[in-house]
């Protein structure tokens, strides 16, 4: 869901953290469905975004191990553009 957010907060800007938040979201192993209904002084805004796992970045788990770890990296794509009310 913080990649979601972080979408959000760079097309709204800094005031995005002020704004009440309610935040809801289905989660299936390689992908998530989040919805984020937030409300400003003027408006309530809905935005739904996929999330999903975009690649790997294999990389040392521990700096005290030799073993390696593929963390996951995320895209989002915005599904619905914020619709005031």
């Amino acid at each position: 869901m913080q990649v979601a957010e972080r979408d959000i907060w760079q097309r709204k800007g800094w005031n995005w953290f002020n704004c009440p938040k309610k935040v809801a979201g289905e989660d299936e192993p390689q992908r998530a469905l989040v919805q984020i209904d937030f409300t400003t002084p003027s408006s309530a805004t809905s935005y739904q975004v996929r999330v999903v796992i975009d690649h790997r970045i294999e990389t040392e788990y521990s700096s005290h191990e030799a073993e390696t770890y593929a963390y996951p990296q995320y895209r989002s794509t915005l599904l619905t553009d914020g619709a005031s009310s």
